[in-house]
């Protein structure tokens, strides 16, 4: 996949596929790049789990292909629009141990995962700075049906599901017969 600043990309958010702006982060002040990947941090500390736990829960209550895969990208505007995020090759290392870390919180953890940082083309002034902008795309896909709890003391325990284009707490009804479909997956 290739991105140009500004591209708009003929996709949607989905029951597969959740956007995530960086239109908050002032663009190309040098001063603001620490801000900037400090800004993703808090993206993904704030969605990462959440969006994944809401994936692979919809994912067991509405069994998919098997090789279905679910996708969260940090750097697009929910319309499409791209903008990505400005970071170093430090950064994005760090940015990594940080996901999968976040990733291996989750309980019931029958799915491979993807990070992948896309490069932003089309940023003149970027480019003269020496610095370089990227999309973030954090994938997974199941190889089992199971109930999926986001076990982080903050979000108390919570289950999430992913309906349509939306992420939202699951009901007990929910809760159970995801669990009754685990059970005979």
């Amino acid at each position: 996949m290739r991105c140009t600043f500004g591209q708009k990309l003929r996709m949607e958010e989905s029951q597969h596929l959740e956007l995530k702006s960086s239109r908050e982060v002032p663009l190309l002040e040098p001063l603001s790049i620490p801000f900037a990947h400090k800004k993703l941090r808090c993206s993904i500390r704030e969605h990462l789990a959440k969006y994944i736990v809401a994936f692979l829960n919809g994912h067991c209550l509405m069994p998919q292909h098997e090789d279905v895969s679910y996708t969260i990208m940090f750097g697009i505007h929910d319309d499409g629009t791209v903008d990505g995020y400005f970071t170093t090759d430090e950064e994005k290392d760090q940015t990594i141990r940080i996901i999968n870390s976040w990733l291996d919180r989750l309980t019931n953890q029958y799915f491979t995962r993807r990070i992948q940082w896309i490069p932003v083309l089309g940023i003149r002034k970027a480019k003269s700075l020496g610095i370089r902008a990227y999309v973030l795309s954090v994938s997974v896909t199941p190889y089992r049906q199971q109930m999926c709890l986001l076990d982080h003391a903050e979000q108390n325990y919570v289950f999430w599901l992913r309906t349509d284009n939306c992420c939202r707490k699951m009901t007990y009804q929910e809760i159970a017969m995801g669990y009754a479909h685990a059970i005979n997956a």
